[in-house]
């Protein structure tokens, strides 16, 4: 999270998104996103 603090602090606001998408990828990996939405959605 330190890495997108840092970037929107340059107002980098691309860059703090590059890693914020990368951040939820990551997440939505290790918690099996789509099995949870689909629970969530029926």
């Amino acid at each position: 999270h330190k890495k997108i603090t840092e970037c929107l602090n340059n107002s980098d606001l691309e860059g703090a998104l590059g890693h914020l998408e990368a951040h939820i990828v990551n997440w939505s990996k290790r918690s099996n996103f789509k099995s949870n939405i689909s629970e969530v959605t029926r």
